[in-house]
């Protein structure tokens, strides 16, 4: 009895420690695979072997695309994603590690960038980072550099810290291309677009060939009625000349008509005004003459009179006499001259020529006292003298 426990003991100890040592085995083949292939199958091992089971291995992991399939599935389709802010975009990776982003579906470049791929690594026993890519360039508004591309090919995840089983956006896989259909889809858009642009050529053609002949039918016709309305114009122009020239003869007539009428009626009233000025005018110096003769015969028959009105005029001569003056004064120059040049040739008999002229000085002196007497006398008799002498500026 005691033996029989006893071996059953060892029995029992035996079967705990190879169950502790398989545990030991198994989790430490856990840490050193994948947790994205193998989990279930750990689960199930562990749950064979550990009584009660309900084992099961956490992992935050799913299956992704990886190793060469992952370059194969980068170098050969396009791949289109649309981000949260509805982005839809066309990304192509290339061999030579260059990325291009194209719009979709047009595919007009947007931008472009390098990359490189990376290889998985263990976290911890909980998480092991999936192969996954860095971008370096455009990446539709995309913040995170990482891509992590899961294996049922609908969503990627665009990771923040690559370590941080949480840290991610995700956007959504719109559609899977290879890069034959792509490269067969932008021919055939090509193609579509080219014919279409042929098409719209031909139509744009036809409407510059049909806007070409409305253009070409409106300049004829314009043409044809330019010509009908130069020709109006002319024929209206030369009726106008006529016409014209109608009204010129007429009113010329008339100016010329209305010219000799008053040519005639200004010699007329010429005439009339030269008889009346010339029969006034002869009827004026008759009058004058008669009136100049009956002057003459008065003053002829009162002398003194006669004096007084020959003074006056000599008065009112005064201003022709300061100019008379004034014009001999030119001549003073030559007459000095010619009285100095006689005078040098008569200086000779100076002492006789002055007995001589004493002699004729007292003579005119003597004559002078007998003016002056008659003078007085005639003022006496006469003082009207008196007064014309003093008007005339004469002591």
């Amino acid at each position: 009895m005691l033996y029989y426990y006893t071996r059953n003991s060892m029995s029992l100890l035996k079967r705990n420690f190879l169950k502790k040592l398989l545990i030991l085995l198994v989790f430490f083949y856990a840490t050193n695979v994948y947790a994205n292939s193998h989990n279930k199958i750990l689960e199930g091992i562990l749950n064979s072997v550990i009584p009660g089971g309900g084992v099961k291995l956490s992992s935050s992991n799913k299956q992704y695309i990886t190793g060469e399939n992952l370059k194969n599935f980068l170098f050969s389709n396009e791949i289109t994603i649309k981000t949260e802010d509805g982005k839809t975009h066309a990304y192509q990776f290339n061999s030579n590690m260059t990325y291009e982003v194209f719009s979709y579906p047009q595919r007009n470049s947007l931008g472009s960038g390098s990359w490189k791929i990376y290889p998985g690594f263990v976290v911890d026993q909980t998480y092991t980072v999936p192969d996954h890519i860095y971008l370096r360039g455009f990446r539709s508004g995309l913040r995170d550099p990482y891509f992590i591309f899961v294996s049922n090919p609908k969503i990627i995840k665009v990771a923040g810290n690559i370590q941080n089983p949480n840290d991610y956006v995700v956007a959504q896989i719109v559609s899977v291309l290879p890069k034959a259909k792509v490269k067969q889809i932008i021919e055939q858009r090509i193609a579509k677009e080219r014919a279409e642009q042929e098409r719209l050529a031909k139509i744009k053609a036809e409407q510059d060939r049909i806007e070409q002949e409305r253009i070409a039918k409106e300049r004829a016709e314009q043409e044809r009625l330019a010509k009908i309305r130069a020709e109006q114009e002319r024929i209206q122009a030369e009726k106008d000349r006529k016409e014209r020239e109608r009204l010129e003869k007429i009113k010329a007539e008339q100016e010329r008509n209305q010219t000799i009428i008053n040519t005639l009626i200004v010699l007329a009233i010429a005439i009339a005004i030269y008889f009346i000025f010339k029969k006034r005018a002869e009827a004026q110096r008759l009058a004058k003459l008669k009136k100049d003769e009956e002057h003459q015969k008065f003053l002829s028959e009162n002398l003194g009179q006669r004096l007084i009105e020959e003074s006056s005029n000599i008065i009112k001569s005064k201003g022709d006499i300061v100019s008379w003056d004034e014009k001999n004064a030119e001549f003073l120059d030559t007459v000095k001259k010619y009285l100095i040049k006689n005078l040098n040739q008569t200086n000779k008999g100076l002492i006789s020529s002055f007995e001589k002229l004493s002699r004729e000085i007292k003579i005119l002196n003597k004559d002078i006292e007998t003016e002056k007497e008659t003078y007085k006398n005639l003022y006496k008799k006469y003082p009207f003298i008196k007064t014309i002498i003093s008007a005339r500026g004469e002591n």
